[in-house]
């Protein structure tokens, strides 16, 4: 048993509850480690406790499994939707719109830091990853078939293709440094540790509680960019240069948990309302 935001998680259990829902599937543990992309014995000793799932990997299992995430993560029923929030929400953080404003609108204090925001708000329009960034030259933005600009490459992690259209955002960022950088790149490229550790200095003097990384970045444009206006979810999978959709089911549920939260107590606001519908239908 592993104490885990506030309730004791018994991997055991997990791999056992993920093992009875392999069978009631009729998949093998070959079948299914070929679906999630990780080999048999990994599978095999997630289901006998011997090896803690990534929250992503857990994710993905109870997505293709039908798992009910109550079923699977606790012993306690109650604390389970907690714990899976808690791990979803550590998994998929991203940056809400007023955020993307914010960090959008500082003056930053120099180059430096001026580079780095435009790195990061590059992939929150982009979804491409750091390594996919640092990869791109001129020749990867091209003119598509419907005239206009996209980013057309592959992601170095799988090496499937990532077409993605520009929007006008990582097009005025492109153009501010065309022509200006050494080796063929398009944008100012750092190491990802100097990066993420400059982001860190952003969200200070932007005052965001949250701990700012690249990858943060590829999520906002998962859910704040592209689901949470409506896109859908094949196609973000699909500029994810995701291999399997389960992985972008992931931001789904983000979004839907976001819109679960907001939603609530929003009853409490239309009180007047309801009266004023209460008085009149009762008439």
């Amino acid at each position: 048993m592993i104490r885990r935001f506030g309730c004791m998680v018994n991997y055991e259990f997990i791999g056992a509850r993920i093992r009875e829902a392999r069978l009631r599937k009729k998949l093998s543990q070959e079948q299914l480690a070929a679906m999630v992309d990780v080999g048999t014995s990994h599978i095999s000793h997630i289901e006998t406790g011997a090896t803690i799932p990534s929250t992503k990997l857990l994710v993905q299992l109870m997505n293709i499994l039908d798992c009910d995430p109550a079923e699977v993560l606790c012993m306690e029923m109650r604390s389970a939707r907690p714990v899976l929030n808690s791990w979803l929400s550590d998994l998929a953080a991203d940056c809400n719109e007023d955020e993307i404003k914010i960090i959008l609108k500082k003056k930053m204090v120099s180059e430096r830091l001026e580079n780095v925001r435009d790195l990061f708000i590059f992939s929150c329009f982009t979804g491409l990853a750091y390594i996919d960034v640092a990869n791109l030259t001129q020749d990867n933005i091209r003119k598509s078939f419907d005239g206009n600009l996209w980013i057309i490459t592959k992601r170095q992690k799988t090496n499937t293709d990532v077409n993605v259209p520009l929007l006008d955002i990582p097009k005025m960022i492109l153009e501010k440094y065309k022509g200006k950088l050494p080796n063929g790149k398009v944008l100012p490229i750092i190491s990802n540790q100097k990066l993420n550790a400059y982001l860190k200095e952003i969200a200070d003097v932007c005052g965001i509680k949250k701990n700012l990384t690249f990858h943060l970045a590829r999520h906002t444009f998962a859910t704040t960019t592209t689901l949470a206006k409506g896109v859908p979810i094949e196609t973000v999978s699909k500029m994810l240069g995701h291999t399997n959709i389960e992985t972008t089911q992931i931001y789904a549920r983000i979004t839907n948990n976001k819109i679960s939260n907001d939603m609530q107590g929003l009853d409490k606001k239309f009180v007047g309302i309801e009266k004023i519908y209460k008085e009149v239908s009762m008439k």
